[in-house]
């Protein structure tokens, strides 16, 4: 029990404060390459952070340990895709490609930073900001490589001058300036 309010709270914590995690930046010519560890955890989650003011259009590449399992590319603030390596027809470099759209507005600032979450699960991927679903997408049997655990993520970003940041909420992340940690148990609060 004690274990599941713990993950608890650090999910939460995660979720709600993204400024304690291990941002690395990136940018055109640099690509942040981070190797994951998501073993024993239900969902994988993904921080994309830039200046508000700048539409950039990025890509994370979530990679499994034999290759490419999918990709999610955000083109602006209002379109993106979803790639699953191995899936549908095959017919868009050996998977398919979903193309979306999100609500124009939708993106809100976080002060001076746009903040993206990507959350993924064997079943669904979603990507949202600051707790809003932009975008939900369900995976079937037919999304392939889009069901597996991410071992390794890669980045890429087109035509910006300026620098993106990336963070992991893995097995390794520390919580940094995340305040006094006060350990209790049940008899003792």
């Amino acid at each position: 029990m004690l274990a599941f309010v713990t993950l608890s709270v650090l999910l939460s914590l995660a979720s709600a404060a993204p400024g304690c995690l291990n941002w690395v930046p990136f940018t055109v010519p640099n690509q942040a390459v981070i190797s994951t560890d998501f073993s024993g955890q239900n969902m994988e989650r993904f921080y994309v952070k830039y200046p508000c003011q700048d539409s950039v259009w990025f890509k994370l590449f979530l990679r499994r340990d034999d290759g490419a399992n999918s990709h999610v590319e955000i083109y602006s603030k209002v379109k993106g895709n979803i790639y699953c390596n191995g899936a549908g027809a095959k017919n868009w470099w050996g998977g398919e490609k979903t193309d979306f759209t999100m609500a124009a507005g939708a993106m809100k600032c976080d002060g001076a930073d746009l903040i993206i979450v990507v959350e993924k699960t064997a079943d669904r991927v979603t990507i949202k900001n600051q707790g809003q679903v932009l975008y939900n997408q369900a995976f079937t049997d037919n999304d392939a490589n889009c069901r597996q655990a991410t071992t390794q993520v890669k980045t890429q970003v087109w035509n910006y001058a300026g620098t993106l940041n990336l963070a992991v909420f893995d097995n390794s992340a520390t919580l940094r300036n995340s305040g006094n940690w006060v350990p209790f148990t049940v008899p003792n609060q």
